[in-house]
C-alpha cells in the first residue's frame, strides 16, 4: 500500500512537469507567430546640420539650408515650427529632398529651400524649429528619432 502512494505522487510530479513544458512551448509558439518582427529603423550615422535659416513672418517664409554630415543618404525630413505646446509641420505634403531627379540628400551635400509659414498662427517672435530626418525602407517613411534637430529661432 505504501508503494502505490509513492508511485502516484511521482506520476503527479511528472504530469506537472509535462504540463509546464507543454504550456511553455505553446506560449513560445504564440509569441513567435503573433508578435511583430523587428521594426525597420534608420541607419545610426544619419546627421543633418542646420546651416542657416531666415524666418520672415511678414512674407510667410522660412528659408532653411541643411547639410548632410552623416554617412548615409537622407531621403527627407519633417520640418516643424511652433512652441512647447504645439507645432505645425510645414512640409506635410512634400517631405523629401530632391537632388536632380533622385530622392535624397547625399553625404556632404547641402539642401536649401523656402517653406511657407501660415502667418495667421505665427506672429513675430521666438519659436522652436524641429527637423526630423526620415528614411524610406520598403516604401514606408521611417522617422530617425536619434537624429532630430531642435533649435530655437527668431522670426521677424
Amino acid at each position: 500500500m505504501q508503494n502505490k502512494k509513492a508511485i502516484s505522487e511521482m506520476i503527479s510530479y511528472v504530469l506537472l512537469i509535462v504540463i509546464a513544458v507543454v504550456m511553455s512551448v505553446m506560449v513560445y509558439a504564440y509569441i513567435k507567430v503573433y508578435l511583430p518582427k523587428s521594426q525597420p529603423s534608420c541607419q545610426e550615422e544619419i546627421n543633418l546640420i542646420l546651416n542657416n535659416y531666415v524666418c520672415d513672418i511678414q512674407k510667410g517664409i522660412l528659408h532653411l539650408s541643411l547639410t548632410n554630415k552623416g554617412l548615409f543618404k537622407v531621403k527627407g525630413a519633417y520640418i516643424r515650427i511652433g512652441n512647447s505646446t504645439s507645432k505645425t509641420t510645414l512640409n506635410e505634403a512634400n517631405q523629401y529632398f530632391y537632388e536632380g531627379s533622385s530622392v535624397g540628400l547625399s553625404p556632404g551635400n547641402t539642401y536649401s529651400r523656402p517653406f511657407k509659414i501660415p502667418t495667421r498662427n505665427f506672429p513675430p517672435g521666438s519659436y522652436n524649429l524641429e527637423i526630423v530626418p526620415i528614411d524610406v525602407i520598403n516604401n514606408k517613411a521611417i522617422v530617425c528619432e536619434k537624429a532630430i534637430i531642435s533649435q530655437p529661432i527668431e522670426c521677424k
